[in-house]
């Protein structure tokens, strides 16, 4: 459901004085759905960083700090956006220290 939706079921459901079984059913289908939503989401974006290479993985981070700080995120995208971007970065961290351990092992090969 897009935010203009949502915003007018919320608003019809603050104009009636009687509390609905019905909407607050309907609040509660909706943040489970929405909840189980990026939880599939995040296990998808862990997957598919295990394959990431480091520029994606970089230029994923960029994209996830631009939105930030343009404030485009509501306060459930910006939680998925963080746990997905502290996964990014360990997933950099992980390359950069593989990757100079190889260069090492290089250079040491070199100096024989």
């Amino acid at each position: 459901m897009t935010k203009a939706l949502w915003a007018q079921r919320r608003d019809d459901d603050e104009g009636n004085d009687d509390e609905s079984p019905l909407g607050s059913t309907f609040y509660a289908l909706h943040f489970t759905f929405y909840t189980l939503h990026f939880t599939l989401y995040i296990l998808h974006s862990k997957n598919m960083a295990k394959e990431m290479k480091y520029e994606a993985a970089i230029k994923r981070l960029e994209e996830i700090v631009e939105n930030i700080e343009n404030d485009e995120l509501d306060l459930e995208q910006l939680n998925v956006n963080l746990k997905e971007a502290q996964g990014l970065i360990k997933l950099c961290r992980e390359k950069l220290l593989k990757t100079e351990e190889e260069i090492n092992k290089t250079l040491e090969g070199i100096e024989k």
